[in-house]
């Protein structure tokens, strides 16, 4: 058998107005107050920064949430690594993990609540909103929840376009340099990447490890769709239509096919949650001229391990743009 997966094509269609729907959507939260909340973490035990817990406005009367850390000596500009987490709530999606020595971190997680606090509290909150989503759209997850609705009440587009603002936030803050911010996220994180490195022109690379929703359409031709087990999961056919109708628009390999900027993916050969042929389909739709792909044999988590080494040399060695 030949398998030759630089061949794969991305099924999902690009939308006639795909530039134009995300320059306006970008221009319609820009006109909304951003409203910053900025409070330093007193009780923050990190050796080399200082810790702030944020939050920002977003389209829809949404907040994104997050935190924001920087190195403690701030006279010396330091590359802000922008993250977001991956799917589903449990420790990961609430605590960043540690920043990288010299680097200033911005992590911003997906959920309209704060990230820090009591995790039965956070659990009750997650339950609470997927019944919320069931009831009303009969989805499972909230990864498509709200686009019968209209593509502005889909769920990810208030937070993509508060996340956006947040990067820039970041990037004016004493002890960053606003020429040297990039982006480094697993799965949804992944997704995330390629998200904000097409909508924020501040990002100027990124490594995007087995990122989720790409080629959301596969299932037409028979494949496996990314996050096979939820994406499409709904008990409502009329709304299941219309999701999957809408979903190109939030297509992280639409999103690809916009890139010019330095990229790097990681794929695993194991990964049944977002299996190598979409994360191929994104990175072959991928307009940028210096892209790689990190091709390994692991599986969702591993993948990931298998390849930093790859990544964080590419992050450290390229010469920002």
């Amino acid at each position: 058998v030949a398998f030759e997966p630089e061949k794969i094509v991305k099924t999902t269609p690009m939308p006639d107005d795909f530039d134009a729907f995300w320059r306006k959507a970008r221009a319609a939260a820009a006109a909304i107050p951003l409203d910053a909340k900025c409070e330093k973490n007193e009780k923050c035990k990190l050796k080399d920064h200082d810790e702030y817990r944020v939050s920002f406005a977003a389209p829809n009367g949404r907040r994104v949430y997050g935190y924001f850390r920087r190195p403690k000596d701030a006279s010396v500009r330091a590359p802000l690594r922008v993250q977001v987490p991956g799917a589903g709530l449990g420790f990961w999606s609430m605590w960043p993990p540690s920043p990288k020595k010299g680097e200033a971190q911005l992590f911003m997680t997906v959920f309209p609540w704060e990230p820090w606090g009591d995790s039965g509290a956070q659990q009750n909150k997650y339950k609470a909103m997927l019944d919320g989503y069931r009831e009303k759209y009969g989805c499972e997850m909230y990864f498509l929840a709200g686009l019968p609705d209209g593509l502005e009440s889909g769920f990810y587009y208030p937070v993509i376009l508060g996340i956006d603002r947040a990067v820039t936030w970041a990037s004016q803050q004493e002890g960053v340099d606003p020429d040297k911010v990039f982006y480094y996220g697993i799965s949804q994180g992944g997704g995330f990447g390629l998200y904000l490195t097409y909508i924020n022109p501040l990002i100027k690379r990124a490594v995007v490890n087995v990122p989720a929703f790409a080629d959301m359409h596969s299932f037409k031709v028979g494949h496996q769709t990314t996050v096979s087990k939820h994406l499409y999961r709904c008990s409502d056919a009329k709304m299941l239509e219309i999701m999957r109708e809408r979903a190109p628009y939030f297509d992280t390999a639409n999103f690809a096919a916009k890139i010019t900027k330095p990229i790097r993916f990681v794929t695993g050969q194991q990964d049944w949650v977002c299996p190598p042929h979409t994360v191929f389909a994104a990175y072959n739709a991928c307009g940028s001229s210096d892209k790689d792909l990190f091709y390994t044999g692991g599986d969702h988590n591993s993948a990931v391990d298998e390849a930093d080494g790859r990544s964080e040399k590419f992050l450290s060695e390229l010469k920002f743009r």
